[in-house]
């Protein structure tokens, strides 16, 4: 794929996802520069296939995927494979069960990376937004995370819009995983934790991902 069509990938999907291109670049290419080194021909083939496989595994079931350009075939336990014998707009709940299942199938294989994509697939599932910006189903979330509504409403009371300025989750916690799924996944009333982690200067990146969530 040409590195034109790369990007054209990259930004529709940042597009449907209300995430910024680096974002996109840090999840299909492993660096936020991923793009501009794609533009400048500094990235191999290899990695160009893997972006490309990595789109074709999450791209959003409401999303056409261009007709010109040749898609590869979803690999099992990712968000599109799922989202083909489950409607995750449908019944999000029973998308994020089936993905949870094969993840539990795949580790008792021995299949590690399978199982993390079938995990990553329930979270993309959960990740689905409302037309207003929330997230779609908090049951299918709070599945997904294996945590308990209550935790939920509590990240909601504390953290939704300015109130969470200042405040902080200890890391590992029920609440900063809640947090940091919600924000990941785009719900416009954590746009100010999104935006500190997109913000992130990408040396420290990976080290910021481990770190607890806050709105300083």
């Amino acid at each position: 794929m040409s590195p034109d069509n790369l990007i054209r990938l990259g930004r529709s999907y940042a597009g449907s996802r209300g995430l910024a291109l680096s974002t996109v670049g840090r999840l299909a290419g492993g660096q936020g520069t991923f793009f501009r080194r794609v533009a400048a021909g500094r990235v191999t083939i290899r990695r160009v296939d893997r972006a490309v496989q990595w789109f074709s595994d999450h791209w959003p079931a409401e999303l056409a995927w261009p007709e010109d350009l040749l898609r590869p075939e979803p690999q099992p336990g990712s968000l599109a494979a799922v989202a083909v014998d489950d409607d995750p707009a449908e019944d999000p709940v029973q998308a994020v069960h089936a993905a949870l299942d094969l993840a539990r199938a795949r580790a008792e294989a021995g299949d590690r990376e399978g199982a993390r994509r079938a995990e990553d697939a329930a979270i993309q599932v959960a990740s689905t937004l409302r037309p207003d910006g929330r997230i779609a189903s908090v049951p299918a979330l709070c599945d997904a995370l294996d945590l308990s509504r209550d935790v939920y409403y509590d990240v909601v009371r504390r953290f939704a819009g300015r109130r969470g300025i200042g405040r902080q989750t200890r890391r590992g916690s029920a609440s900063d995983r809640m947090l940091r799924a919600l924000a990941n996944a785009g719900d416009t009333r954590f746009a100010l934790f999104r935006a500190r982690l997109q913000g992130t200067p990408e040396k420290t990146a990976s080290r910021a991902a481990q770190e607890p969530l806050s709105a300083e």
